[in-house]
């Protein structure tokens, strides 16, 4: 079953992931949220179909993606600005979210610095 593109958005919204969603200063956001892993300006596709872009943290919202996959019955992608996957509802975090992000004395890095995942400062 094909819906039309604003019911999309309208399920994802009734799970708080309004679309445009912006969480603020990313410095203050992380100096706040330590080791969360966060999309600043992300997308959520479905079978290469775009349908959401703004700011996710994964660490908080990836059950609510996973609730609005269940409720639209397909899979949902989520990946950083560039289109890397980051998520899927299918099959949780990829292998290229494993090559982003590696662990430095304890604390999370973020190997591509601007590409708008943070996972942390050091």
């Amino acid at each position: 079953m094909r819906y039309p593109s604003n019911f999309y958005g309208k399920v994802l919204s009734s799970n708080g992931l309004d679309e445009f969603r912006n969480l603020g200063s990313k410095y203050e956001y992380m100096s706040k949220n330590k080791n969360h892993i966060v999309i600043f300006f992300g997308h959520i596709t479905s079978e290469d179909e775009f349908i959401w872009s703004g700011d996710i943290d994964l660490t908080l919202d990836s059950e609510k993606v996973d609730k609005a996959s269940k409720q639209l019955r397909k899979e949902l992608v989520v990946s950083d600005g560039s289109y890397k996957e980051i998520y899927s509802t299918k099959s949780g975090f990829s292998k290229d979210y494993q090559e982003i992000v590696e662990l430095v004395n304890g604390e999370y890095i973020n190997k591509f610095g601007s590409s708008g995942i943070s996972v942390d400062y050091v």
